[in-house]
């Protein structure tokens, strides 16, 4: 009940009768009417939220269900629900035109078809007016800026996305630049003491040679192969002279690749056992077969690199030569 004492808006308890005592049953003061019967519809709201039955299902948005209605305040009409369930239906609810009580146009017992505007935290909430497809138009309206919102956060996510992508590609060139660097510093500077060139210094060089080379569709078309060093290569490595080291690393890594085979200035082919028409080496002990391909070109004593192509699909390099050495160690 609302009512006007020294000049604020008195909000009592649905249950404080006009007859009663206002001084024993003050509930609070509220000084604008407008603010009075917001702080009641949340009051209701709260008290109707807590009517609803533990695990009872909550009513649908729209639904239309049978109500009888019971106590009248000057907010709205308290109505129960066939399953005993309380709501409330606002006094703007009630009818399409103005009314100052529920009292102008329904009575505790009427019965109405009501449709449900909520059923949440906040309570029951049921309108005699609204049609579903009032509420049906609401939600549609309500789920449209939804869809706005999501759609700017989705652009602002794919902004972010790019942004990250491109930092990424930068830090990738960043460090393909650093790896390469170190690679050149560490093939121009000689091992310490006579130090040698290991064979996995060596493999470690090729790997970086290939990444360095070998992006985007040129590394998906020719993925590195496995790689491995044969019992002599390493040592005739060593006494190669003629040849800069990272020229080998780089023909390695096109052989590992793959890619060797389809460049020509490599005059890649299979070593053969004799002269003529000679059949390719095979060697007995696991069917590799036997290749070379150039590692100079234009001189008597042109280099050239072996290696055996594994049935596995892998490489195993095997040594580096003259022009004229045929030979390959197994």
């Amino acid at each position: 009940m609302l009512d006007v004492y020294g000049g604020a808006a008195r909000l009592w308890w649905p249950d404080v009768s006009a007859e009663s005592d206002p001084h024993e049953h003050p509930l609070l003061f509220v000084w604008n009417e407008a603010d009075a019967r917001r702080v009641v519809e949340r009051i209701v709201a709260a008290v109707g939220g807590q009517m609803r039955k533990a695990g009872e299902e909550r009513l649908a948005v729209g639904e239309i269900v049978e109500v009888v209605v019971g106590d009248l305040m000057p907010y709205g009409a308290f109505v129960t629900l066939e399953s005993g369930r309380k709501g409330l239906v606002h006094v703007s609810e009630l009818t399409d035109q103005y009314v100052s009580h529920p009292c102008e146009v329904v009575e505790p017992g009427d019965v109405y078809r009501a449709a449900v505007l909520w059923d949440d935290d906040r309570g029951l909430a049921l309108s005699f007016t609204r049609q579903p497809t009032d509420v049906a138009e609401t939600e549609v309206t309500e789920a449209q800026a939804e869809i706005g919102r999501l759609r700017n956060e989705n652009r602002a996510l794919a902004e972010d996305r790019r942004d990250a992508l491109e930092e990424l590609r930068r830090t990738k060139d960043r460090v393909r630049e650093l790896e390469r660097r170190l690679r050149d510093q560490r093939l121009s500077t000689p091992p310490r003491g006579g130090r040698r060139l290991t064979e996995d210094e060596f493999l470690d060089m090729i790997r970086s040679s290939y990444e360095d080379r070998y992006h985007g569709d040129d590394a998906t078309r020719y993925p590195l192969r496995s790689v491995r060093v044969g019992r002599e290569f390493m040592e005739r490595l060593r006494t190669l002279d003629g040849v800069p080291i990272e020229k080998v690393v780089a023909v390695c890594a096109d052989v590992a690749a793959g890619r060797v085979h389809e460049i020509p200035g490599r005059e890649t082919h299979q070593l053969k056992t004799g002269e003529g028409g000679a059949p390719a080496r095979v060697r007995q002990a696991d069917g590799a077969g036997a290749w070379r391909c150039a590692l100079q070109r234009g001189t008597p004593s042109a280099r050239r690199l072996h290696w055996w192509e594994l049935p596995s699909g892998g490489v195993e390099l095997a040594s580096v030569g003259l022009h004229d050495d045929f030979s390959i160690p197994e």
